[in-house]
């Protein structure tokens, strides 16, 4: 029911989904090997309250592999650092066991949750966007600003909060 919630969906730029897009959506990431969907779930009551999507692209043999890191948590469950913690394990995840290089995320300006989110991962804000996408029809397609963020490998390696989390 989250993928369908204008809410959550209102500073994505894409519009809320449909079943028929929610079963794309697992298809592809069942057939393609660079498409990651986790789903996040309450330890106390096994509820599905969201997902966090890694989305890898790059050369492989170059070294050069990236990916972007998205996330989505319906409304009831916000605000209680399950994004945090669900993100954390998938950028560990993408660390520690693909070895990716870099990890980038964006979002809308205005959305203030996500970014702090990022931020919290020990990403760093790399580019303020403007007027760079228009929104859905939620916000009535209008030109949006967004900020892009990143954390490299090297980053994650340093960062404090990864080492003794309990991820």
């Amino acid at each position: 029911a989250y993928m369908s919630d204008e809410q959550i969906k209102k500073f994505m730029y894409y519009e809320p989904n449909t079943i028929e897009d929610t079963k794309k959506l697992i298809s592809d990431s069942i057939t393609n090997d660079n498409i990651f969907e986790f789903s996040v779930t309450r330890k106390d009551s096994g509820k599905l309250i969201g997902n966090i999507g890694l989305y890898i692209g790059g050369k492989e043999a170059t070294g050069d592999r990236e990916a972007e890191i998205g996330w989505l948590i319906d409304s009831e469950n916000q605000g209680y650092g399950y994004a945090t913690e669900a993100a954390k394990s998938v950028v560990k995840f993408a660390f520690e066991q693909l070895e990716l290089r870099r990890i980038i995320a964006h979002c809308d300006s205005e959305n203030d949750k996500s970014w702090h989110i990022m931020e919290k991962l020990g990403m760093r804000r790399e580019a303020h966007y403007k007027k760079s996408r228009k929104s859905n029809r939620v916000l009535g397609h209008i030109w949006r600003d967004a900020f892009g963020y990143a954390i490299l490998t090297e980053d994650y390696r340093k960062d404090r909060n990864y080492e003794q989390s309990n991820i």
